[in-house]
C-alpha cells in the first residue's frame, strides 16, 4: 500500500524527519543480533550484556526531558545538528571501547544524541501540519521508520558476522553522519523566534505539568508507552530466544526478526489510509487489540509444538497491530494543542524509553532454556495498551464526551 506525503510537505522533509525518527530505535535494532557475541567476547552474562541496551534507553528517555525545552527555546535546527554529532561520537567511542565501562559511556552519549533527534522529529511534524494532515504525516514517517526493525537486525547480523559487534558501531557512526547530512540539506528552522519559549525552570515545569494533567495527552501517551514497553520486551529477548533456544545464527536471526518486523510497515501504511475515514481513537483501539491477539496466538502456536514458526506467525500479527496503533496514538498525543510541542514530545519520549529501559533487565532475568517466560512477559505488556484505552473509554468524562448534545 503506497503512502503519499501530505500536501505542502516535501518528500525531502518527510524523508529527513523519518530518518531522525528511526535513528534512535535503529541503534537498538541493529545491535541486538550482536548481544550474544558481545557477551561471549567480554565474558559477561546475558543480563550484563543487556546493560548496553538499558543504559542507552535510560539516556534516551531522560535526555528527552531536557531536549524538549531546549528545542522549544532555541529552535529545532541547531540542537538537532548538535545531537546528531553526539550520536556519531558515541558510536565511535563504543566501537573502540577497551572495556564494558567505556562502551556504556559511548551508549549514553548515543542516547543523548538520539533524544534530541527524536524529540525534534516529532515536534517538527506538528510545526508543519495539524489535525488529519498531521495524522497522515505521522503515518508516512512511521512507515519509513518501520523499515528500521525490518532492515536493522538483518544488516546488524551480517555486519556482526564480518566485523563483530565493533563493526556494528562503526556502521552506526556512518549512518549518523548520513542522517546529519540529510537533515542539514532538507530541514530548515521550523520554529519562529516569536514562538519560542524561555529556557527557565518555571516555564519548563509549567509546560510539563500542563501536558501530564491533560487527559487528551496522558491517556494516549500511556497507551503508546506501554505498547513501546511490549516492543522492547520482544526486542530484549528475541536475540537470545531465536539464537540460543531455536539455534539460529546471527545472520539468520536478523532475517527472521526482519520478517516479523515487516508487518510494522504494513500496519503503519494501513493506518494512514484508515485514519482518513475513521478517527485516530478507533484505529488506536483496533491496532492495540490486534497486537495483544498476536502475542496470544504466538503462545498458543508455540504450545501446540510449532515453536519458531509459531512465534514468528504470532509476532507478525502483533507487529501489524503495533504498526497501526503507533501513528494513531501519536496523532492523539501531539494533537492536543500547538503550544510547547517540544515538551509534549519530550514527556512522551521519556515515558516510552524509561518503560523500555525497565523492561530489558526484567527480560534478562526471565531468559532460560525455553521461550515460555518471555512469551508470558510479552502477553502481560501487550495487554496494557488496550487496558489503558479501555479504562479511559468508560470513565464518566469519556461517556459525557460521547453523549450527543441535547
Amino acid at each position: 500500500m503506497q503512502q503519499q506525503q501530505p500536501r505542502g510537505v516535501s518528500a525531502g522533509v518527510v524523508t529527513a524527519i523519518g530518518a531522525l525518527a528511526v535513528l534512535g530505535p535503529f541503534a537498538v535494532d541493529m545491535f541486538i543480533p550482536s548481544l550474544p557475541d558481545l557477551a561471549s567476547d567480554l565474558r559477561v552474562g546475558a543480563g550484563t550484556a543487556q546493560l548496553t541496551l538499558t543504559v542507552y534507553l535510560i539516556a534516551l528517555g531522560v535526555a528527552q526531558l531536557v531536549a524538549g525545552p531546549v528545542a522549544d527555546a532555541f529552535g529545532r535546527r541547531r540542537p538537532l545538528l548538535i545531537g546528531l554529532g553526539a550520536f556519531v561520537l558515541g558510536a565511535v567511542g563504543a566501537a573502540i571501547a577497551p572495556t564494558l565501562g567505556v562502551l556504556l559511556l559511548g551508549r549514553v552519549l548515543q542516547g543523548i544524541g538520539a533524544a534530541l533527534a527524536l524529540v525534534i522529529a516529532n515536534a517538527s511534524v506538528r510545526d508543519r501540519a495539524a489535525g488529519a494532515q498531521a495524522g497522515r504525516l505521522f503515518a508516512v514517517i512511521m512507515t519509513i521508520g518501520g523499515f528500521g526493525p525490518v532492515a536493522a537486525p538483518a544488516i546488524g547480523g551480517l555486519v556482526d558476522g564480518v566485523g563483530g559487534w565493533r563493526g556494528v558501531f562503526v556502521l552506526m557512526a556512518v549512518i549518523g553522519l548520513l542522517t546529519a547530512a540529510l537533515a542539514w540539506s532538507a530541514l530548515g528552522e521550523s520554529l519562529a523566534v516569536a514562538e519560542r519559549l524561555p529556557f527557565r525552570a518555571r516555564a519548563i515545569g509549567t509546560a510539563a505539568l500542563t501536558a501530564v494533567r491533560s487527559t487528551s495527552f496522558i491517556v494516549p501517551a500511556l497507551a503508546l508507552s506501554t505498547a513501546f514497553m511490549f516492543l522492547f520486551v520482544y526486542i530484549g529477548g528475541a536475540s537470545f530466544v531465536y539464537q540460543d533456544v531455536f539455534g539460529l545464527e546471527p545472520a539468520a536471526f536478523g532475517i527472521a526478526f526482519a520478517a516479523t518486523g515487516l508487518a510494522v510497515v504494513v500496519g503503519a501504511s494501513a493506518a494512514g489510509w484508515w485514519m482518513r475515514t475513521a478517527g485516530a481513537g478507533t484505529v488506536a483501539a483496533a491496532g492495540s487489540s490486534v497486537m495483544l491477539a498476536g502475542v496470544v496466538l504466538a503462545g498458543v502456536l508455540t504450545g501446540a509444538g510449532l515453536e519458531l514458526a509459531g512465534v514468528m506467525t504470532g509476532m507478525a500479527v502483533a507487529m501489524l497491530g503495533l504498526g497501526a496503533a503507533e501513528p494513531a496514538l501519536m496523532t492523539l498525543v501531539m494533537g492536543g494543542g500547538d503550544h510547547a510541542l517540544g515538551m509534549r514530545a519530550a514527556v512522551l519520549g521519556a515515558l516510552q524509553y524509561l518503560l523500555a529501559a525497565a523492561a530489558t533487565p526484567i527480560v534478562g532475568t526471565l531468559l532460560g532454556p525455553d521461550a515460555t517466560p518471555w512469551l508470558i512477559a510479552m502477553t502481560v505488556t501487550a495487554a496494557l495498551a488496550p487496558l489503558v484505552l479501555g479504562v479511559a473509554a468508560i470513565t464518566p468524562r469519556a461517556r459525557r464526551a460521547r453523549r450527543p448534545a441535547q
